[in-house]
C-alpha cells in the first residue's frame, strides 16, 4: 500500500467526522428552532399576540433552518485530530499521527513509520474509525417536526383579546386602499388621456365650418346659404342632443336643491355652479389646492392635537363639496370619489394606515381635480353647441330676408358663436324681427317698439272657438275620477308630478333646438319652464 493510499484513508475518515459533526449540528438546533416555533406558536395561535403566521407549509422552515445551520457552523476536522482517530480506533499508538508529522519534524526514522503505517492501514475500515449512530437523533428530530405539523392542522385560531379581529380588519383595509388606489391611478390615466385625445373634437370641427359657412355666405344666394344651415343645423343638433343626454347637463340646469331644503347656498358653491356653467373650473381647483396644502400640513405635523384639527378641516371641506355634488350634479362615479376620499380620510388616524391612507388621500384629490376638469370640459363644448345653434336660427331668419352677408365688417370681426350669435341678433332687431336698440313707435317700425297692443276689429268675425284643452296631465285615459275626503298617500302624486315636470322641461329644451322657434321667444320660453319648481308638486290635502 502507497502513500496515496494512506492519505485517501485519512481523507475519508474526515470526510465521515465531518458527517458526524454536521448531524449533530442539525440535530441540536431541529430540538432549538422547534421549541422556539412551538413558543411563538402558542403566543400566535393560542394568545393571537403575534400574527397567524405558522400555518402547515411554515413547519418546514425548521429542518431548513437546522440543515442550512449545519452546513455553516459544521468544520471538516483537521488532519493531526483525524490521525489520533485512527490511532485510537485501530491501536497503533500514535504511527497515523507521527505519520502526518513528517513533513514537519522529518528524521531518520521517517521510512520506517511509513512502511509499518502502509501496513497497518490496510486493515483500518473508516467505519469502524466513525461510525454513524443517528437514528435516535432523528427519532427524536421527527417527532418534534411532526407535533408541529398536526398542531398547525388541527389547533384552532383562539382571539381572547381581539387583537386577531384587529389584524385581519386591518389587513382588509389595506387591500381594499391598495386595490383603490390601482383604480384611481387607471381612472386618472384614462381622464388624462381623454382629455388630451378631446382637445379638438368632432363638435370643434363642425362649428368650425358653420363659422366657415358665416363667413362665406352671399346675399343673392338665399337656397345655397340655407341647403348649408340646413345641413350644419341637423348635425350640431344631433350633437348637443347627444351631450344633452348627459346627466350633468340635465343636473346644472335644476334649481338648487339646498334653497329647496332651507340651507342657505354660499357664495362660494354659488361660485363654483355658475363656473361649471360656463365651462370653467378655477375656483374648484383652488379648493382641491387648498385641500391639498392640509393634507401635505397633516402628513408633515406630529402634534396630535395639530392632526385633529387639520382632519376636521379636511372633512369639513370635503362634505362641503359632497353636498354640492350630490345637490347640483347627477354624476355617479364624482360622488364615489368625493366619498371614496371621506373614507380615506377618516383612516388617516388608524395605526398602520395612517402613510398609505394620506397617499390615497392625495391621489384622489388628483382623481377628483382630473372628474371637475373632464365635466368642464363637457359643459363648454355644450354651451358652445348652444351658440352655435342659436347663431345658427337666427342666420336662417336673416338669409330670409336677404341680410346674411359674410362679408359684413360685423360679421368678420366675430370671434366665436357667441359673437355671431350677438350680432345677429342685432341685425334682426333693425330688421324688426328681434331686440334691437331702436325706438320706433311699435309694430310700424324697425327695432323694439314702445308697448301697447296692435290696433284689432272687434266686429270682425273669426272660428275662434273659446274652449279650454282637455289634455291630461300625464299619457292616459281617464276612465273615472272619484272624489273622496282623506289623508292621501304621501310621496306618490308628488314623484308622478316631480317626473312630469321633468318631461315638459326636457320637451320644451329640445323643441327650441330643432324647431323653428323665433329667437325672440327663447329666454321667455325657458323663463317659464324654469320657473316650474319641483317643490309645487307636493301634496297638502
Amino acid at each position: 500500500m502507497s502513500t496515496a493510499d494512506i492519505d485517501r484513508m485519512l481523507r475519508r475518515v474526515s470526510f465521515r467526522g465531518w458527517t458526524a459533526r454536521a448531524g449533530g449540528t442539525g440535530y441540536r438546533a431541529v430540538l432549538v428552532l422547534s421549541a422556539i416555533y412551538g413558543v411563538l406558536f402558542i403566543l400566535s395561535r393560542l394568545l393571537a399576540l403575534l400574527p397567524d403566521w405558522f400555518g402547515p407549509e411554515m413547519v418546514a422552515i425548521v429542518p431548513a433552518a437546522a440543515m442550512l445551520a449545519a452546513v455553516l457552523w459544521a468544520r471538516r476536522p483537521a488532519r493531526e485530530s483525524v490521525s489520533r482517530l485512527v490511532d485510537t480506533a485501530a491501536g497503533t499508538k500514535d504511527l497515523f499521527l507521527t505519520y502526518t508529522l513528517l513533513d514537519k519534524c522529518g528524521g531518520e526514522y521517517g521510512p520506517l513509520v511509513s512502511r509499518q503505517a502502509e501496513e497497518k492501514a490496510v486493515e483500518i475500515r473508516p467505519s469502524k474509525v466513525v461510525a454513524f449512530e443517528f437514528r435516535r437523533k432523528v427519532g427524536l428530530a421527527a417527532l418534534a417536526l411532526s407535533a408541529l405539523l398536526l398542531a398547525a392542522i388541527f389547533v384552532p385560531q383562539s382571539d381572547p383579546f381581539g387583537l386577531h379581529a384587529e389584524r385581519d380588519e386591518l389587513a382588509r383595509k389595506k387591500k381594499e386602499l391598495a386595490d383603490a388606489r390601482s383604480a384611481m391611478q387607471i381612472r386618472i390615466e384614462a381622464l388624462k388621456k381623454k382629455r388630451e385625445a378631446a382637445a379638438v373634437t368632432k363638435a370643434d370641427l363642425a362649428i368650425e365650418s358653420l363659422e366657415q359657412v358665416f363667413r362665406t355666405a352671399k346675399p343673392e344666394d338665399r337656397e345655397g346659404n340655407l341647403k348649408q344651415l340646413i345641413e350644419h343645423q341637423k348635425a350640431l343638433g344631433q350633437m348637443w342632443d347627444q351631450k344633452r343626454r348627459e346627466s350633468l347637463a340635465r343636473a346644472l340646469k335644476r334649481e338648487d336643491t339646498a334653497q329647496r331644503f332651507g340651507q342657505a347656498d354660499s357664495k362660494k358653491l354659488s361660485q363654483w355652479k355658475e363656473e361649471l356653467k360656463k365651462g370653467e373650473t378655477e375656483a374648484i381647483r383652488k379648493e382641491l389646492g387648498e385641500m391639498g396644502r392640509l393634507l401635505k400640513k397633516l402628513q408633515e405635523t406630529t402634534d396630535p392635537a395639530e392632526q385633529e384639527k387639520l382632519r376636521e378641516e379636511l372633512r369639513k371641506r370635503l362634505q362641503e363639496m359632497k353636498e354640492f355634488a350630490k345637490s347640483n350634479l347627477d354624476m355617479a362615479d364624482l360622488d364615489q370619489a368625493l366619498s371614496q376620499a371621506m373614507e380615506q380620510l377618516s383612516m388617516c388616524n388608524c395605526k398602520g394606515l395612517s402613510a398609505e391612507s394620506m397617499a390615497a388621500l392625495g391621489e384622489s384629490l388628483s382623481l377628483l381635480e382630473q372628474q371637475f376638469g373632464d365635466m368642464a370640459d363637457a359643459m363648454r363644448q355644450l354651451q358652445s353647441l348652444e351658440d352655435a345653434l342659436d347663431a345658427l336660427r337666427m342666420a336662417k331668419a336673416l338669409n330670409s330676408t336677404g341680410k346674411l352677408d359674410g362679408a359684413q365688417e360685423g360679421c368678420r370681426n366675430c370671434g366665436g358663436m357667441a359673437d355671431y350669435a350677438a350680432y345677429y341678433r342685432t341685425l334682426l332687431g333693425q330688421c324688426g324681427l328681434g331686440a334691437g336698440n331702436g325706438t320706433g313707435p311699435g309694430m310700424g317700425g324697425a327695432g323694439t317698439g314702445q308697448g301697447g297692443l296692435a290696433p284689432e276689429d272687434e266686429g270682425q268675425e273669426t272660428a275662434f272657438t273659446p274652449e279650454k284643452s282637455r289634455s291630461e296631465l300625464r299619457p292616459g285615459k281617464m276612465l273615472m275620477d272619484w272624489k273622496v275626503k282623506g289623508i292621501s298617500n304621501k310621496g306618490q302624486v308628488n314623484e308622478e308630478y316631480l317626473a312630469t315636470v321633468r318631461e315638459v322641461q326636457q320637451n320644451a329644451s329640445e323643441a327650441i333646438v330643432h324647431e323653428e322657434v323665433p329667437p325672440g321667444y327663447h329666454d321667455t320660453i325657458r323663463k317659464y319652464f324654469g320657473t316650474i319648481n319641483e317643490g309645487d308638486g307636493k301634496n297638502d290635502e
